[in-house]
């Protein structure tokens, strides 16, 4: 019996040992200057678009006008465009756990050929409180020049990127969901950046992401402003703290949260130049689920105080999640397809060779390509009637083969193709953060001898194609190549005469109870099947 115990034990060992490890934090700390050390896994190299994205979200709260912001005493913010953004008032935390509100980003880009949506879902939230149970929120100027105090929180999403702006709560968590056009969940891996960490808020990452990259000190950290919100003086400060929330008033519950990321009580803006307020996330699964926790009061009201505002409780912060990246990434793999899988001689069909490129923000980054090619060599067999036939898109469905030098020339019988991006695009934010599609459009010659494609059963040829993708960096050349694809050419089968087969049928007719008997009816079937190899 001890050694039965003994053995149940180890397997329970064995059993929690990958829960423990799983629970390893996700954050990595880097420093300023260190960057290239580091390379993200390509497979992530996938990141969402806002700039052809059209937004919709569920009518649970919903406010669309100015004037139903002042009926529901919600603190008003003159910069919103209600008509724009997508605001819901908080009646009560019940309101959060309904999974009634949520917001829909249509099209955000491409994953496989397939449209992206993202839905964002509003799971759970807190609302702020004075430390005696009352509500604490914003007084406003409203339009009749009269100060009100609100008396609900609010979330609004901005419809054109991916900014939260939170109100009056304490927290809210969100889930974040990549689905295509019915709605399904795709199982990709992908990127994205929070900026804008400041006044001491934070955010705790939960299921679904992968990896956290963050700066824990920055040498140029902002203290002092003007009255028109410039900077005066920048010091070296700590700033972000990583795995945990720290103790601060009204964050007792807050201690020893794993996995939690928190900035000091210091504003930041959203550029690159202020970098340490950023958190890069890797996430994957086609998910993620974050908490945001907004800064203290104290700290908001300090702000609102020097830039004579009338700020008077708890909330209000903005969260930006951007398609940009703290560190490089390697180069992921190309993936080949072709539209038809049967062919005839003559009959044109398409070559694809899909490949991301993750966005690159070219100030401050050391991994800008120089060079950017697709090639494909085709079989002997193929050809392409002219250069119109070879196409370049994005995710966007932008052609943008004028960007690329696009070149056809034969080598040993074969047509080498190669389409390089140009300096001057590779230069710019518009190439980068994109999914390209090389499309050819060929076909099979028509008295090209194809015994040499014969497959096993000897009932068609089968023609192959891989192409690949060459990315040149400061890091040197990266080569990938695609995988394999295949189309048949089925062989014709003719008919021609055969020996003399005979068949006779006989045909029973019953009329008025009389059998009529017809007979002797001969039908001479002749064929032979030849197999034309």
């Amino acid at each position: 019996m001890k050694k039965l115990g003994k053995l149940l034990l180890l397997i329970i060992v064995m059993l929690i040992m990958p829960l423990v490890i799983k629970a390893k934090s996700v954050i990595n700390v880097i420093t300023e200057g260190s960057e290239s050390s580091y390379k993200i896994d390509a497979n992530y190299g996938w990141t969402f678009n806002t700039k052809n994205t059209k937004a919709t979200a569920s009518n649970y709260h919903l406010l669309s006008s100015a004037n139903e912001v002042f009926a529901k005493k919600v603190f008003y913010d003159s910069d919103v465009d209600y008509t724009v953004s997508k605001v819901f008032y908080v009646d009560s935390e019940s309101d959060c756990s309904s999974g009634k509100m949520y917001i829909l980003y249509n099209n955000v880009g491409m994953y496989q050929g397939k449209q992206v949506n993202l839905k964002i879902t509003v799971k759970n939230c807190k609302i702020g409180t004075n430390g005696q149970g009352g509500t604490l929120f914003k007084k406003f100027k409203y339009t009749d020049g009269n100060y009100y105090q609100s008396e609900k929180a609010s979330i609004n999403f901005y419809a054109n990127d991916m900014r939260v702006i939170l109100d009056g709560l304490r927290s809210v968590n969100l889930q974040y969901d990549f689905l295509d056009k019915d709605g399904n969940k795709l199982d990709l891996k992908g990127y994205g950046t929070f900026k804008d960490l400041d006044f001491s808020q934070a955010f705790k990452m939960g299921t679904g992401v992968d990896k956290a990259y963050i700066y824990e000190n920055y040498s140029q950290v902002c203290t002092a402003f003007d009255n028109e919100g410039n900077c005066t003086t920048k010091e070296a400060r700590q700033h972000l703290f990583k795995d945990k929330l720290t103790s601060e008033t009204d964050y007792e519950q807050l201690v020893s949260m794993e996995n939690a990321i928190q900035s000091s009580n210091l504003e930041t803006y959203s550029d690159r130049e202020y970098k340490y307020a950023w958190s890069t996330i890797l996430f994957s699964g086609g998910s993620f689920n974050l908490t945001y926790y907004l800064g203290e009061p104290d700290f908001l009201k300090s702000w609102w105080d020097r830039n004579g505002g009338t700020y008077e409780g708890f909330g209000g912060g903005m969260f930006n999640f951007s398609p940009d990246s703290l560190i490089p990434f390697s180069v992921e793999d190309p993936v080949k397809s072709v539209n038809k899988k049967e062919v005839k001689r003559l009959e044109e069909y398409v070559y694809t060779t899909s490949h991301r490129v993750p966005y690159i923000n070219l100030d401050g980054s050391d991994n800008k390509y120089t060079e950017y090619k697709f090639n494909d060599i085709l079989e002997p067999c193929l050809t392409v009637k002219d250069k119109s036939k070879i196409v370049i898109k994005n995710d966007e469905g932008v052609d943008v083969t004028n960007k690329f030098t696009v070149t056809m020339t034969e080598k040993d019988g074969s047509l080498v193709i190669d389409a390089i991006a140009k300096a001057d695009y590779l230069a710019t934010d518009d190439f980068y953060g994109h999914e390209y599609e090389f499309m050819i459009t060929t076909m099979v010659k028509d008295n090209y001898d194809l015994s040499n494609y014969i497959n096993a059963t000897k009932t068609g040829y089968i023609i192959p194609n891989v192409a690949n993708i060459s990315v040149k960096d400061n890091g040197g050349v990266t080569n990938k190549v695609t995988n394999k694809v295949e189309v048949i050419v089925p062989i014709p089968k003719e008919v021609v005469p055969t020996p003399d087969t005979k068949k006779t049928i006989s045909v029973a007719l019953i009329v008025f109870g009389l059998t009529l008997v017809v007979a002797g009816t001969t039908v001479l079937v002749m064929y032979k099947k030849k197999e034309n190899v």
